[in-house]
């Protein structure tokens, strides 16, 4: 079944948290720096040295501030009532006057930081009805286009969709290979890129749908990572599995698993 999300979350919280980051900014003067450069053109390229730069503090006029909380507002698409009210709580007014470029800019993805930080939190999915994934968009076309990418060739072909299985790291060529000799597993394929989770970052694309049997069945989707630890994974990385999690809790059928790097991580 396909998904979709909505997030809850309030303005009160987003207010305390936004204000809380915000206040821990470093806002620095601004600046002008000048530069000189050599350039050597060739015909294998240009390649360029810098020869010397120099950088005074930047003078401006005070009476000539942007409009703060309109560009603020462009990128955070949040009111400039709540923008104002953020700022006002991180006692940052006079930080403006410092560097007003910089401190939007690192205001509104401070912000946006927050934001995305409570959607996540705060995801919930439910099934579309009568939305499903056709099957028949697995069929061998779709791979014939990998075919100067890296492979990693299939030994028990009745395990899976294809001869060969398209793999991005050698994680997932050691995975493949675990597939296809484990004894347990009796079906497995990778997860097609237009497979995706939406989520308030951006799609999620698990790696794995994998079937176990012996006693009883066990459906796994995973995501193979160069780590199983999830505190050395990328922010984005973190926040993508999350919603994976919430994803796949609408389908108490699947069990869900990530970050994994072999098969004995998986906990059948």
């Amino acid at each position: 079944h396909k998904t979709r999300y909505n997030v809850t979350y309030t303005s009160e919280e987003l207010i305390d948290r936004a204000s809380k980051a915000i206040s821990e900014l470093t806002i620095p003067s601004a600046r002008l720096v000048s530069r000189r450069a050599s350039l050597d053109i060739t015909k294998k390229g240009i390649d360029g040295n810098v020869l010397y730069e120099t950088a005074h503090k930047a003078e401006f006029d005070h009476r000539y501030i942007p409009d703060v909380l309109s560009y603020i507002q462009s990128k955070t698409k949040l009111t400039k009532d709540t923008i104002c009210k953020i700022i006002k709580k991180a006692d940052k007014f006079a930080d403006i006057l410092i560097n007003p470029q910089f401190f939007m800019d690192a205001t509104a993805a401070a912000i946006n930081n927050v934001l995305n930080e409570m959607m996540v939190d705060g995801i919930k999915y439910e099934k579309i009805a009568g939305q499903v994934w056709e099957m028949t968009l697995f069929e061998t076309e779709e791979l014939e286009g990998y075919l100067n990418d890296t492979l990693a060739e299939v030994k028990n072909r009745d395990k899976t969709l294809y001869d060969y299985v398209l793999v991005d790291s050698n994680v997932e060529r050691d995975f493949v290979k675990e597939l296809d000799h484990r004894e347990d597993v009796k079906f497995y394929f990778k997860l097609p890129f237009w497979f995706k989770i939406e989520t308030p970052i951006g799609t999620y694309n698990p790696d794995w749908a994998i079937v176990f049997e012996n006693d009883r069945r066990i459906y796994f989707v995973a995501e193979t990572k160069g780590t199983t630890r999830f505190d050395e994974l990328k922010l984005s990385e973190k926040q993508k599995i999350h919603c994976g999690k919430k994803h796949f809790e609408q389908f108490p059928e699947v069990c869900f698993a990530a970050p994994i790097k072999k098969l004995s991580d998986l906990k059948t």
